[in-house]
């Protein structure tokens, strides 16, 4: 694959989601839809589905961005314009080339040659009929109900904690029980009628993201993932919280650096299991020792490769606050910083 890409687009989704429109809107060069394999979907082992669609915009000179969208949406005008739909885009932060070849290599599991995806499978024939996905009695009710006006108000309280109220104006159905819960906690579910409260959410649950569920008399269910604008979220104070919840151990403060500051993710991920395996059963701080400095020579290459990188490090330590560990650290990045000033 060449490394000038430009106007070529890759859909992919399942093949009950493929209408002519679609296919028709794909069917130019450097255009493609690929579709899971039939028998991924369909097998005894483990049969697997996918729902989510994913769609590439890639410019090779990085002018406008490289981006990754990620949702439910399908690629028609009435999904991006009438339906009520979720879509997350993923901005590619460091480089401008070969971002298309990744995307090809890793997310469609292309094999060595590039011919074929173990997984997916493209699409190149029309098909016959216009819409191959049938609409159940309750996946419409559940579309006509996530369509509805929704608010939601976020309390502190005087233990450090929050209470969220949710306001929604849903034309509700007797044959129907509605409950909604926050996707962080998707086992605090409470009954939605017009109102719904949930009581003490820690700082780091807090998001503008629900889970509601729609269940009918004989038990069936249908869930949705729902975005409610929640007004006085301390949204600063929260990330802050999510990142130290689950950065809470020098040891995975050290790692994530690491991480931070591979050139190759692949292959640190591949190096992190290999030393997992060879300090099982010997000292945590023998581990940390390893991984210390392992990142101090990463740094070193940083430095002379991308000095600007090493500017995140600052941000990612103070995040930690008053952890001794980050002190520490901290201590040592500014002598190094100081340091290569003067080597330069």
């Amino acid at each position: 694959m060449d490394a000038n890409v430009k106007g070529r687009h890759i859909l992919v989704t399942t093949s009950g989601y493929v209408t002519k429109d679609v296919y028709d809107m794909f069917d130019k060069e450097g255009h493609k839809i690929y579709v899971m394999k039939e028998g991924m979907t369909h097998n005894d082992i483990m049969p697997t589905d996918l729902h989510a669609k994913t769609y590439l915009v890639c410019n090779p000179k990085g002018e406008y961005g490289n981006y990754l969208f990620v949702g439910s949406a399908n690629a028609t005008n009435s999904a991006f314009h009438y339906n009520s739909e979720f879509i997350l885009r993923l901005q590619y932060k460091y480089g401008k080339h070969f971002v298309f070849d990744t995307f090809r290599r890793e997310f469609l599991q292309m094999d060595s040659n590039d011919e074929e995806s173990r997984i997916f499978e493209p699409v190149n024939v029309a098909p016959e009929t216009e819409d191959n996905h049938e609409t159940k009695e309750m996946e419409a009710f559940v579309r006509k109900f996530i369509t509805a006006d929704f608010a939601a108000v976020c309390k502190p309280n005087a233990d450090g904690t929050y209470d969220v109220e949710i306001k929604a104006n849903v034309m509700s159905e007797d044959r129907y029980a509605l409950f909604i819960a926050p996707m962080q906690m998707p086992n605090y579910k409470v009954k939605l009628d017009e109102e719904a409260t949930f009581h003490n959410i820690t700082l780091a649950w807090l998001s503008d993201f629900y889970i509601v569920t729609v269940r009918d008399e004989e038990g069936d269910s249908m869930e949705k993932v729902i975005k409610i604008q929640t007004h006085g979220i301390p949204s600063k104070e929260r990330d802050i919280a999510i990142y130290r919840s689950v950065i809470d151990s020098k040891e995975k403060f050290l790692n994530y650096l690491s991480f931070v500051l591979s050139d190759n993710p692949e292959e640190y991920m591949f190096e992190m299991e290999q030393t997992e395996r060879m300090v099982k059963g010997t000292s945590d701080n023998c581990n940390v020792l390893n991984t210390s400095v392992n990142i101090y020579e990463q740094m070193l290459k940083m430095a002379s490769a991308s000095p600007k990188r090493l500017d995140e490090i600052e941000d990612i330590v103070k995040k930690l606050g008053n952890e001794e560990y980050a002190k520490e650290f901290l201590a040592v990045y500014k002598t190094f910083k100081q340091a290569l000033k003067l080597i330069r």
